[in-house]
């Protein structure tokens, strides 16, 4: 369930799959395993989700050594995916585009996501302080880990590293790590490679 490209050059592949699965998927031509299977980088990132980070004031996807913090666009295709095979997912979804800011557009997500916003529907009756079942830590053969405690109060902390066999884009983060305890991010972005990309607090 892990995925080779991290965070930063995701969009760029993982986010086509769950696109072209939501296109095939109004015409038929899926089953629900191959949804499934279109949606597991979208658990992926669910897991790698940081607590909120103090200096923008909404959850994001960590930066690792030469990439740029994110919030993503593939939530709400991957939940019209989920909707009727999933619901309580395609929920988990939707939670992650509230957590991390309601972007909607991105240089990778193609009009996708406004076209499937009316998923946002999936947020009413969410009990307060809620966390998705997929949010705890993970083993990603191939990736790395996550490890988390507190999840969702303000002791929220989160240990993800890079250390697998996967050789892509993100190569040169083997052995890079996250480290946020108590919800700050100890671990500083670092930016070794490429100048964060994304508009806003992130500049």
């Amino acid at each position: 369930q892990g995925w080779g490209e991290f965070l930063s050059y995701f969009h760029a592949s993982a986010s086509t799959i769950i696109q072209s699965a939501v296109v095939m998927d109004k015409q038929h031509l899926i089953t629900d395993k191959e949804a499934r299977e279109a949606i597991r980088p979208a658990l992926f990132t669910l897991a790698m989700t940081a607590p909120k980070d103090p200096r923008f004031g909404i959850r994001i996807m960590p930066d690792w050594g030469q990439e740029g913090s994110d919030q993503s666009t593939h939530w709400m295709p991957a939940a019209e995916l989920m909707r009727k095979r999933d619901p309580a997912l395609a929920r988990d979804f939707v939670w992650a585009w509230d957590q991390l800011g309601r972007q909607m557009i991105d240089f990778h997500d193609a009009g996708f996501s406004p076209y499937t916003v009316h998923n946002s529907d999936l947020l009413a009756g969410l009990p307060p302080n809620y966390i998705p079942p997929a949010f705890g830590g993970r083993w990603f053969p191939g990736v790395g880990a996550t490890f988390r405690a507190h999840a969702g109060d303000p002791d929220e902390t989160l240990f993800a590293i890079r250390q697998g066999y996967f050789i892509s884009h993100s190569d040169p983060n083997q052995g890079d790590f996250v480290l946020y305890s108590k919800g700050a991010p100890l671990s500083a972005l670092s930016l070794l490679g490429y100048g964060v990309s994304n508009p806003g607090p992130f500049h």
